[in-house]
């Protein structure tokens, strides 16, 4: 009987070591997955934003220039609510010249101003 005790002490024991050793694991496991989710999810806006300024960019050099009504239908495609005077806030901040729509050279500056393509 003393040796069931025994032997039923020891397999506690070892158990609450186990415990011990797998409670911090698993904390640094579950900080670990929420860190590469929250990288994850930064890398894909990231990309997101990319490709909406590659967008931008083809729409200048098809047209040669970047409109409201082009500011518009991009803000549609990719879901974005944005109002017209929001889209007019936009062209007028990146719009030097005057002419009411953005070209390569005012485009670019804009990207530069804003930090967004760095």
């Amino acid at each position: 009987m003393k040796t069931a005790d025994y032997g039923q002490g020891r397999l506690r024991e070892n158990l609450k070591k186990s415990y011990l050793v797998s409670v911090p694991v698993l904390s640094a496991s579950n900080n670990l997955i929420a860190s590469t989710k929250h990288k994850m999810a930064k890398r894909d806006s990231l990309v997101k934003q990319t490709i909406h300024v590659a967008e931008c960019f083809l729409i200048i050099e098809r047209n040669g220039r970047l409109t409201m009504e082009s500011l518009r239908s991009l803000a549609k495609q990719y879901e974005v609510n944005l109002k017209d005077e929001e889209i007019a806030m936009m062209v007028k901040e990146a719009d030097t010249n005057g002419d009411g729509a953005v070209d390569k050279d005012e485009f670019v500056n804009i990207m530069m101003r804003t930090n967004l393509f760095l």
